[in-house]
């Protein structure tokens, strides 16, 4: 599949008609190899679930190493009503943070101070920022008043019930969607400041894991890493600089059709983030040739910008196409 991208925002597609929204001031051709996307993915997928490569370490398995699996507030039951909520508030807040520790210090924070659990409570923002402190919670400032907004919204539009927000759909784009006709009825601009398509995709994934929703579709978020992923490997080739969103849109229908095939995998939904977090993150200084399940598919590290852009929404720059190496008939396939 190829992309063309224009500044009028829009692009054609070679096969398939299609709209995604791009902000790219460049014109440059993005392609996503389908066959080596599957290939590479359902490597690690595979090297999950046969407990080989780096996730032959028990420490490296999501029941020991997902903050979501390892950090619940002291007297919440898993899968409560109090732990859903817990969960959603939590990962609408992690931007920019190492997402153990928010975890770990949010768990702190509710166990210790349980009238947040509490629907129509809300805290007032001097109180917010005394707690943030208190428990060292290290967010961006805005981030205090973004916390309470989202509290009130989600037990004003969605009763307090996050399952709610996934209730009668089956893709993030549906919900998106539904968010959108919520924020244009209520003429609230952002109801849940934080929940775009890759933290809704991040719950949609814990809500699974705990027996809700499961014939949800998209259940791997399209993070940072699965994107670093998708280039190193040649699954996606281009030239130019793009933002991770429009990125994202274009890979999740990928990631969901192949990650679908594993589902029932126990865990198995975190194995790109698992990956990406212990080993591309330190491929440019140690060899991983034993521990990565792809690493004769991948052509090693390559720069990412996530500070450039105004916004601070990150950016990834396109090599040029890859040639040789690249050619899926090549590759073998790893089932």
């Amino acid at each position: 599949m190829s992309f063309l991208f224009t500044k009028s925002a829009q692009f054609a597609q070679t096969k398939i008609s299609a709209t995604l929204i791009a902000d790219s001031t460049n014109l440059f051709m993005i392609t996503i190899d389908s066959r080596r996307f599957e290939m590479i993915f359902s490597k690690i997928f595979v090297a999950y679930r046969d407990g080989t490569h780096l996730f032959s370490n028990p420490e490296f398995r999501a029941s020991k190493i997902a903050p979501q699996k390892i950090f619940i507030p002291s007297g919440v039951e898993v899968g409560s009503h109090k732990h859903l909520y817990w969960l959603s508030l939590v990962a609408m807040s992690d931007r920019r943070t190492t997402s153990r520790h928010l975890y770990q210090r949010f768990a702190k924070l509710f166990s210790r101070n349980r009238k947040l659990f509490e629907i129509g409570y809300v805290p007032s923002l001097k109180r917010l920022e005394y707690l943030f402190r208190k428990y060292q919670i290290a967010l961006p400032e805005k981030e205090i008043e973004r916390f309470q907004r989202r509290k009130i919204h989600l037990d004003t539009y969605f009763e307090g019930n996050p399952l709610k927000i996934y209730e009668g759909f089956q893709t993030i784009e549906q919900i998106l969607k539904n968010i959108d006709r919520i924020e244009k009825q209520s003429k609230i601009k952002i109801i849940l400041p934080g929940a775009k398509a890759k933290i809704l995709t991040l719950l949609a994934m814990f809500f699974y894991e705990l027996g809700f929703h499961p014939d949800f579709q998209d259940l791997v978020p399209v993070d940072s890493w699965v994107q670093v992923i998708s280039v190193s490997t040649g699954a996606l080739t281009g030239e130019g600089k793009i933002r991770f969103t429009p990125l994202e849109k274009m890979i999740r229908p990928e990631m969901a059709r192949v990650s679908n095939l594993f589902r029932e995998i126990e865990g198995v939904q975190n194995a790109t983030w698992i990956l990406g977090n212990n080993l591309c993150a330190n491929c440019a200084r140690k060899c991983m040739r034993d521990v990565c399940p792809i690493f004769e598919e991948c052509f090693g590290p390559f720069f990412r910008d996530r500070t450039e852009l105004k916004n601070h929404s990150g950016s990834i720059v396109l090599p040029p196409p890859y040639i040789a190496k690249c050619e899926t008939s090549e590759i073998e396939d790893p089932f």
